[in-house]
Formats: C-alpha cells, structure tokens, sequence
C-alpha cells in the first residue's frame, strides 16, 4: 500500500488524500454544505450517510445524531452518532472567527488544513499502523467537495490533558507516553507534504516558529514591556531552529493538552494534527509541550513540583526513544519558555492564567529563555 493510504479497522481500503474512489467521483456537482448550524450539519450528515453507509456498513444510518462541539476559531467540529460506534466532522473554516488577540499568522493559515491533516493521519496509520485508533484517530473519510474530515471516535473512557491539568492533577507516566509517542511520530521517515507543496509545509512550519518565538516577545499584560535581551534570544532560537530543522519529518506543531487525550489504561491519543507539517525541529514538538506543564506549575505553585516532574519525563523519554543532537536539551527548554509567554501574552493566550500570578509566569519565561 503507497504512502499515504491506509487501512480502517474492519479492513477497508482508503486512498491517498488525493485519490478517493468513493460516491463523490461520479458525482458532477455534489452539494454543498457549510457546517455553521444544527440544520445545516442535519442535512450534510443525513447526505453523507449514503456514502457512511457504504464503508460502515454494520452501522445503521437511518437515524445519525449530530451534536456540536466548541471547537475554537478554526473550525466548526460535530460528533455523529449512530448505534454503536461514534464519529467527529471538522470543517475548515474560510477564514478565522473573530478574536480580539489572534495575531495575522494565525489568521493566515489556511483552509487547506484539513487535507493537511488528512494526509498526516493516512501517513501514520501507514507507517505506524499499531497507532490508528487508538494513540492518533483514524481517518473515516475525506470529503473534498465540502473540506470535512470525519474521523472515528476513539473508544473508551478518556479525558484531556487539559482538563486533568485544570484540575491540578499531573501524572509523569501520560508525559513519558506523550515523548515516546512524539518520538515514533519524529522517526517515521519520508513523511509526505501535508500541505499542497513542499513550499507550503515550510511556510506554515515557519508561521508557527514565528509566531512562537519573535512574535511572542510583546508587550505584557502589566503594560511592562521585555527587555531586549529577551528578543535577542528569542532571534537566535528561531535562528538555531532554522538550521535544525528536519525535512521529512510529520510534527505536529500544536501538541497542546487540549489535543491530548488520557485513557485509564495509561496510553494517550494525539489529536488534531491540522497545523503540523513535514519540516521542523526535532525539538519543537516537545518544548512545545513541556513548556505548558511548566506553566501550570506556575500558575498553580503546588502543583509546580508535580508539572517539572511532568517535563522532565516527557524529555527523557523522548530521548530515550528518538536520541537527540547535543543543542536539542536546550533548545527544548528555551522552547518551553516562550510556551509561558506565549501564553501569558501572545497571539493564543490562556484563559485559566491567574492575574496574580502573571509575574511569576512571566520571569520564568524569560529564565528558560535566558538560562
């Protein structure tokens, strides 16, 4: 099977991204939908069922049940269900929601997303099939004519890595599964461009580099502004960043806790892979994430003992796993860094940030940064 194909659990065969031998091809003018409301995704959903039908066929699709997800600024997400098994539907947008932070990059990014995630997943189950289902969703269907991606509902009993750091619990053990994870994800070669061109994949990689480093360094809540060592290092990330860079290589770019599922069992799933690309930093995955235990930890100083231990488990065991260039250590913790001041003031701050705590969020930013 090429790259970029991939297998669902009964044993259907899928196509590449670009390829879908499915009801669409014989169709001259399939409708159009836009999932913005209960109506409109009702009537796209009881459309597609047709052709649900086909691929699920042990499901019974006489009577789908569409519910919407808060799902940000990028999207509009649904979950379908039928009797006995679950779907997500996520729809780009055309352009951004308003949001009175969202910094231009942001904005820039563009609807061909979702058939970045798309080819991202079909990579992974490929490469990583033991993956599929269970620590990344699997792909249901493409539908191109109305840029949805459907992806089947991870079974069993989860929650996110948010929701358990919101609650100030912070388990070591889902971190050391997260770098491994990122690890499998980071040494799986020849990944595909997700985006249209190679151009694209290393527009968006620098998109999300820019954003998270020099255009981190803004002013701060308080009205204090950063000093200009600050920037300058910040520069030189992004500088060193460029240079290790790795073509080829899937990261995903958004590793966050809210795209962190936790199941009881220990293991973890990896959600939304729509901002990644096939260049990056080795580095970048993992600072990305580290640096938002870290910033709970300061948010919350008791939890801060737990939050470190987090990080420095999900850097060991990426090391562990992937083994890493002498500068990655630092560039990882310099990353993780700019997460807190991102976060405190960037272009995607974090509601949950206690106002009294912004100066100590802000001076450990700036010490993993300088360090």
């Amino acid at each position: 099977m090429p790259v970029g194909s991939a297998a669902g659990a009964s044993g259907r065969s899928f196509a590449p991204p670009d390829q879908y031998p499915n009801a669409l091809t014989a169709m001259k003018d399939p409708p159009r939908y836009s999932l913005t409301d209960a109506f409109a995704a009702d009537a796209y959903v009881n459309w597609a069922s047709r052709l649900m039908a086909g691929l699920y066929p042990e499901c019974d699709w006489s009577c789908p049940h569409a519910a919407y997800l808060d799902a940000g600024i990028l999207n509009y997400v649904w979950r379908v269900d039928v009797p006995g098994r679950a779907f997500y539907l996520k729809q780009a947008l055309g352009r951004v929601k308003e949001h009175h932070r969202i910094g231009a990059d942001l904005a820039a990014v563009s609807p061909a997303r979702i058939q970045a995630e798309t080819r991202a997943l079909y990579f992974l189950e490929e490469v990583l099939p033991f993956c599929c289902g269970t620590l990344v969703p699997r792909v249901a269907w493409h539908d191109v004519s109305n840029n949805v991606l459907w992806t089947e509902a991870v079974s069993g009993e989860t929650t996110s890595l948010q929701c358990e750091l919101l609650a100030g619990r912070c388990d070591p053990g889902s971190a050391e599964a997260m770098g491994e994870l990122l690890a499998l994800m980071h040494q799986a070669s020849n990944a595909p461009c997700l985006w249209p061109s190679e151009q694209e994949d290393e527009e968006n990689w620098e998109r999300f580099l820019r954003m998270r480093t020099t255009g981190v360094v803004g002013s701060h809540p308080a009205g204090q502004e950063f000093d200009p060592a600050v920037l300058k290092a910040a520069r030189a990330l992004a500088r060193e960043a460029r240079r290790h860079a790795r073509r080829g290589m899937l990261s995903h770019l958004d590793a966050a806790p809210k795209n962190v599922l936790l199941h009881p069992s220990g293991a973890v799933t990896l959600l939304d892979f729509e901002l990644g690309a096939n260049i990056s930093d080795p580095a970048y995955d993992v600072g990305f994430l580290a640096g938002h235990y870290l910033l709970m930890g300061e948010n919350r100083p008791e939890m801060r003992p737990a939050a470190r231990r987090a990080a420095t488990a999900l850097e060991g065991a990426y090391r562990a796993a992937a083994g890493v260039d002498d500068g990655w250590p630092d560039r990882v913790r310099r990353y993780s860094g700019l997460v807190l001041l991102y976060r405190l003031c960037g272009s995607s701050p974090a509601p949950c940030l206690d106002p009294g705590r912004y100066d100590s969020i802000r001076s450990e930013g700036i010490r993993l940064l300088l360090q």
